[in-house]
């Protein structure tokens, strides 16, 4: 009890302090919000779901520290969805108290760090601890900027909104510290949803079998304004549900610009090339896959005249660390897939046609070499195509 007690402080302390202290003392502030995460989630594990390896001990620690690291054997959800949304929890906590996109960096790796080795009876995993802050400084940067767009909105479901993409900034405000809210950056967006049937090829013999999907997308930012040169001025987020044959099947797909490199702005085209920091992650029925990733791209824009134009992406990323791997595999060890480094490319096309619609191709490619048992295949291969349209209805009502 005393443990939960002095998490529960931690994770309060940054919201009681008086506004002229955390002006002062954002970095100790975005220091006892990390370990207010990490405390916080083991004291739900703990007390609330009762989960067996959160029963930690000055044992567990020193086990902990005297076995070293390893590649985990958690489900697939929990290591490259739920432990990159803790680390933007814990990023978007930094950020929350004024700090900029470099100077928050630090708190994800310190909180992953004090949480492998100190708030699990497992041992230290070395996948969680690359992917919990490299894959969260992705998912918390767009969704701290998601969350500044909402609040410059009209309307009192912004604040709920807000606080649900981002319950971070949710906190820091719901507390009084409404003097750290930073205005929206982006002077351009494009966001949409679409609800629709979709299909999938369960077998190469098999037959296709009709999904209904829910899909959300953003285009946030000018990739070709020279001014905006913070990371993420530029991003793009694309979430996809399906529900279909086994239940829902996740997809996510975001990209921001770190760095560009060359813009050229004509009045019939143009084109920027920079540098991106990536983050995937798809669960299938029969295949899974996700990276975290940096690599150069290209995105150029030809205009045609009369509301004509035509989009479309290059982009080739080293995978740090990868997952991946299908149903086929799971009779031959305790996970169904594995890790490693690898590489990925992207295409993307858009055909857009003002005030009517658009009609989109995506192609993703992932190599993500065997990095564990070397008995299996080298390397996973994984091949994605996305198409689809959106027409124009009403105003800003699209049906895709």
């Amino acid at each position: 009890m005393r443990i939960l007690l002095i998490g529960l402080t931690l994770l309060t302390m940054v919201e009681a302090v008086p506004d002229s202290l955390t002006a002062v003392h954002p970095r100790r502030n975005a220091v006892a919000q990390a370990l207010g995460v990490d405390f916080g989630l083991w004291a739900v594990n703990n007390y609330v779901t009762r989960q067996p390896w959160a029963r930690i001990s000055m044992e567990s620690f020193r086990n902990n520290i005297r076995h070293g690291w390893v590649m985990d054997e958690d489900e697939f959800d929990v290591n490259q969805f739920g432990h990159p949304y803790q680390g933007a929890l814990v990023f978007t906590a930094a950020r929350a108290q004024g700090l900029d996109f470099w100077q928050s960096i630090p708190y994800p790796i310190l909180s992953s760090f004090i949480w492998e080795i100190g708030l699990e009876t497992e041992y230290p995993s070395i996948n969680d601890m690359i992917t919990t802050p490299l894959s969260g400084i992705t998912y918390g940067e767009i969704t701290h900027r998601l969350s500044l767009l909402l609040l410059e909105e009209p309307g009192k479901g912004r604040n709920v909104l807000a606080f649900l993409v981002n319950p971070s900034q949710g906190m820091n405000r719901l507390f009084g510290n409404d003097h750290l809210h930073q205005p929206a950056t982006a002077k351009k967006y494009n966001g949409g949803l679409s609800l629709g049937a979709g299909s999938f090829l369960w077998e190469e013999s098999d037959l296709l079998f009709p999904r209904q999907f829910a899909r959300f997308h953003i285009f946030y930012g000018d990739p070709y304004d020279a001014r905006a040169d913070d990371p993420f001025d530029f991003f793009t987020l694309v979430g996809i549900v399906n529900f279909g044959r086994r239940g829902a099947v996740n997809e996510v797909y975001s990209s921001g610009l770190l760095k560009s490199f060359s813009i050229v702005k004509r009045t019939s085209w143009s084109r920027m090339m920079g540098l991106f920091k990536n983050y995937d992650y798809m669960n299938h029925d029969d295949f899974k896959v996700s990276s975290t990733s940096l690599g150069p791209g290209l995105i150029q824009t030809h205009y045609f005249g009369n509301g004509w134009s035509l989009y479309n992406e290059w982009a080739l990323a080293w995978i740090i660390l990868g997952s991946a791997g299908d149903t086929s595999d799971e009779d031959r060890y305790m996970r169904d897939y594995l890790y490693g480094p690898g590489f990925s490319g992207k295409f993307v096309l858009v055909l857009e046609k003002r005030q009517w619609g658009n009609i989109y191709l995506r192609i993703k490619r992932y190599l993500i070499y065997n990095g564990e048992d070397l008995t299996l295949a080298k390397y996973e291969n994984v091949n994605l195509l996305i198409s689809g349209f959106q027409a124009h209805v009403w105003k800003d009502v699209s049906l895709g």
